[in-house]
């Protein structure tokens, strides 16, 4: 619970008699509360175009999230917590902020772009920061054989010209989604672009995990080194843990 002085900006009035925190002072409360990955699981969230529901929704999506837009941004984060530098839990934030990319559009894509990205200490695999939901447009003679204006790419490295996509097979069950998705890979491997998806089982299973990790590493020219890293093991164990329950 926070006891210190609130400055302007902490909360948010919402409707007549009703004023909640605002999505930057309720971060920075979290912060004492939960362990680091799980603020930053909760940053992305914020940053992003999804919520999760609460205990008792009766209105979940057949998808399992509320789409929405983003509640806030990095920098204003930031911005607030420089205004707080001794409340507690800042410590906590300031840490977790670092690790935050924005513009997540679910839940699983949190979860794939905090595990990869996260450096070997904190158990991720370390790898450069992705642009999250990126839109690739097709130049004007591809965009007369494909149709297509343009593709998001979930998690994409421009520069290394690399996509990985997060596979969910809930909602590629019809044939007409399975056979957009695969045009819509090999539309982008016309342009050059690397495609890796990834599946819900193989982010479940670390063995898989690892696997799909060393063709990303291969991709963007880095060796993994998690191996030899002292504390890794159970650094990755923990936090697979805390992403995936498993």
């Amino acid at each position: 619970m926070f006891t210190g002085k609130t400055p302007e900006g902490c909360f948010i009035n919402v409707d007549d008699g009703l004023i909640v925190s605002s999505p930057e002072f309720c971060f920075l409360q979290m912060a004492s509360l939960l362990p680091l990955a799980g603020l930053i699981l909760l940053g992305y969230e914020f940053c992003g175009s999804y919520s999760m529901p609460a205990v008792g929704d009766p209105n979940i999506p057949e998808r399992g999230f509320h789409t929405r837009r983003p509640l806030t941004n990095v920098k204003r984060i930031e911005a607030f917590l420089d205004r707080l530098p001794g409340a507690k839990g800042h410590q906590n934030a300031m840490k977790a902020v670092r690790y935050i990319l924005e513009g997540s559009a679910s839940p699983m894509e949190t979860k794939l772009s905090i595990i990869l990205t996260l450096p070997y200490k904190l158990g991720g695999f370390g790898f450069s920061r992705p642009v999250l939901n990126r839109r690739v447009v097709p130049s004007k003679t591809e965009k007369r054989f494909s149709g297509k204006g343009s593709y998001v790419c979930d998690l994409f490295w421009p520069d290394h010209a690399l996509a990985v996509e997060y596979d969910s097979a809930h909602f590629h069950s019809s044939q007409e989604q399975y056979v957009g998705d695969a045009k819509k890979r090999a539309d982008l491997i016309k342009k050059g672009i690397t495609v890796v998806t990834v599946t819900k089982q193989q982010l479940y299973n670390r063995k898989e995990l690892e696997t799909i990790a060393a063709a990303i590493a291969k991709r963007l020219g880095k060796r993994l080194k998690c191996g030899n890293k002292p504390g890794f093991v159970d650094a990755h164990r923990g936090l697979h843990r805390l992403l995936f329950d498993v």
